[in-house]
C-alpha cells in the first residue's frame, strides 16, 4: 500500500511540475501588438514617440506566440506585410526568444499584467498589448 501511495504522489508531483512551465506559456500564447518601447539612455529617448508616429502612419508591429513554442514577429506598412519566424519559451519570470533555426537565444525578463506584456533586457523594454 505504501508503494502505491508513493507512486501516486510521484506521478502527481510530476504532473504538477509539468503544468507549471506550460501555464506560463499558455498565458503568453496569442497575438501581441507592440505599443511602447523604452530605454534608459539618452540615445533611446523618444523611441515610444517614434513608435506612436509609426502607428499613426498605419504601421503595426506584432509578436505572435504559438502554444508549441513557435511564433513570428510581423511588421505591416501600407498593405505590405513582412514576417520573421521565431521560437520561444517561458517560465514564471524568464522569456527566451530564439531565432528561426533555434540556434541563438536571448533571455529576457518579462512581466504580464492582464493584457499587457513587457519584455526587458538591460534597461531596454518593449511593451505589448494582447491583440
Amino acid at each position: 500500500m505504501k508503494k502505491v501511495i508513493a507512486i501516486v504522489l510521484c506521478v502527481t508531483m510530476l504532473a504538477l511540475s509539468a503544468c507549471g512551465g506550460g501555464s506560463a506559456m499558455n498565458k503568453l500564447t496569442g497575438k501581441w501588438k507592440l505599443t511602447d518601447v523604452k530605454g534608459n539612455s539618452d540615445s533611446m529617448a523618444g523611441l515610444g514617440d517614434i513608435l506612436s508616429l509609426a502607428g499613426n502612419a498605419g504601421m503595426t508591429f506584432h509578436m505572435i506566440l504559438e502554444k508549441d513554442g513557435s511564433g513570428a514577429f510581423s511588421f505591416s506598412m501600407l498593405g505590405q506585410n513582412q514576417s520573421q519566424a521565431i521560437g520561444w519559451e517561458a517560465d514564471k519570470d524568464k522569456f527566451i526568444l530564439k531565432d528561426k533555426e533555434k540556434t541563438e537565444t536571448t533571455e529576457l525578463a518579462y512581466k504580464l499584467e492582464g493584457e499587457k506584456l513587457t519584455l526587458e533586457k538591460e534597461g531596454f523594454s518593449m511593451v505589448f498589448e494582447k491583440d
